[in-house]
């Protein structure tokens, strides 16, 4: 077993849409693009999204894009792996037809 200790470093994020909230939820990284993939609860200031940024050098994380869809219920974005820059997974907390009740089996 290892005695190092990982390094933790606050991260400045640049270009980040102004009136747009950023209520991050889960990241993936991607390393071969230093692409970082996060699951975003902006709500009623810019709706679900998976907000993709690229670490630069010097550790900022650059605003890239954000994808959203009529698919990504709202306040339900879970979790994400990252296939390729163009393609990945994403877990939902409920589904888009989610209601505010509970469902019995």
């Amino acid at each position: 077993a290892s005695s190092t200790k990982p390094t933790v470093t606050q991260m400045k994020i640049v270009d980040f849409p102004a009136g747009t909230n950023f209520n991050p939820q889960s990241g993936y990284f991607l390393p071969e693009q230093s692409l970082y993939y996060v699951t975003s609860h902006a709500f009623s200031k810019g709706g679900e999204q998976i907000v993709v940024f690229k670490i630069t050098p010097d550790l900022q994380a650059q605003y890239l894009m954000a994808w959203t869809s009529p698919l990504f219920p709202f306040g339900g974005l879970n979790s994400l792996a990252v296939l390729d820059e163009n393609n990945l997974f994403v877990t939902l907390s409920f589904d888009n037809t989610y209601n505010g009740s509970t469902q019995e089996d």
